[in-house]
């Protein structure tokens, strides 16, 4: 059951929490350009009126017992009286002073307070003096931010969508205080097409011993990024036919749930991989290889899907499970007809998933792609072509 507990002033930019614990017992919340703090012990909710509360701010955080709070357009960081979110003072600030770029992102993880600008990052910490309560910890990281709120504390680290005085667009964690690379060349080619990165948003979570880090690029397309593997794919939302950004807008672990909230009208859904439908409506999954191989001309005289069969359900949509084939004989530029075959209705486990006199074509413009829509527990495990 919800609770109102009050309102808060919205705008374009996500809105954040963040919690003193029990020696504040407050809830620091960013939203629409001010800030409010929740006190957990009355239940109440009050906009921030101290006056030296910086204007216009667009992030916040905790930190050894103080709330941070940044605002737009600047090079500092302002920060409240300990574990005490409603008293500010004009003095209680740290900037950005090693580079003149200002910041555009502000991340806790591990202590340390990450300041991300348009070209460089710099990291500062509390140095427990009472005089100069934060200061830089490292040289400067030579990587800025280019979408602010792409920036997200996770699998023991950040990640975010970078830029700094060369470029833009590729996806960066930190090893230490080293920068490291984990987008790819395909993705940030096909990153580029996007236009202005921006806008782009994240989120991050763990379910089933797999680390993601969930970006989406509004209008565009949502990338995930699974640590544990060390690969990228796509998620989407199928809405009337086609395919959008996936419905999650952000993420919080609450309750033994991930609860995620949606992009489109502020309902708040649980997210889960047990899950087979997206709602009430499908999920379509797809799945597509490289090229066959190198070498000239082959004839696929068959396919067969090695997946786990006999999985239907007893009624409805799914009794009779469906699988689809397609192929490319030009690099994926185009591709041909969907091919369906079923993988078993329940019980059938012997079903053999196969599909007869694909035709031919150079081995390195031949591709493949499988995808299905049925809300039942399809695995994948391998294909095996016959070719000649």
């Amino acid at each position: 059951t919800a609770t109102d507990r009050g309102d808060v002033i919205s705008n374009a930019n996500p809105a954040q929490i963040f919690s003193n614990g029990t020696g504040g017992s407050q809830l620091l919340i960013i939203s629409g350009g001010n800030g409010y703090i929740f006190n957990l012990s009355t239940n109440t909710l009050t906009q921030i009126t101290d006056a030296d509360f910086p204007a216009n701010v667009v992030m916040g955080g905790f930190l050894d017992g103080y709330f941070l709070a940044l605002a737009y357009n600047t090079r500092s960081v302002q920060f409240s009286a300990s574990f005490n979110g409603t008293n500010w003072a004009a003095a209680d600030i740290f900037q950005k002073s090693q580079t003149s770029d200002n910041v555009r992102a502000l991340i806790i993880d591990r202590r340390l307070a990450y300041l991300l600008g348009s070209k460089t990052t710099e990291v500062w910490g509390d140095t427990g003096d009472t005089n100069v309560t934060f200061a830089p910890l490292q040289d400067v990281i030579q990587h800025g931010i280019g979408s602010p709120f792409s920036a997200v504390p996770i699998n023991n680290t950040i990640a975010w969508i970078g830029e700094d005085e060369h470029g833009a667009g590729q996806a960066w964690t930190i090893q230490g205080y080293t920068p490291t690379r984990f987008s790819t060349h395909a993705l940030e080619a096909q990153w580029r097409t996007y236009g202005s990165l921006r806008s782009a948003y994240a989120h991050g979570y763990q379910e089933d011993g797999h680390t993601f880090y969930q970006v989406t690029f509004p209008e565009k397309a949502t990338w995930v990024y699974d640590f544990a593997t060390g690969m990228w794919h796509q998620r989407a939302r199928l809405n009337k036919g086609a395919l959008e950004p996936h419905l999650a807008r952000c993420h919080a672990f609450a309750f033994d749930k991930h609860l995620v909230g949606s992009r489109v009208d502020g309902k708040i859904y649980e997210q889960s991989i047990s899950y087979l439908d997206d709602d009430g409506d499908p999920i379509r999954w797809v799945r597509r290889a490289p090229h066959l191989g190198e070498g000239g001309r082959v004839i696929i005289d068959k396919l067969r899907l090695h997946c786990q069969t006999g999985i239907g359900l007893t009624t409805g949509q799914g009794s009779d499970p469906q699988v689809m084939l397609r192929t490319s004989i030009d690099g994926g530029k185009t591709w041909g007809d969907e091919l369906w075959e079923d993988v078993g209705e329940i019980g059938d486990y012997q079903k053999k998933v196969e599909w007869n006199r694909l035709g031919q074509a150079e081995a390195d413009k031949w591709g493949l792609e499988i995808a299905g829509s049925d809300a039942v527990d399809d695995v994948l495990t391998g294909v095996t072509l016959d070719v000649r």
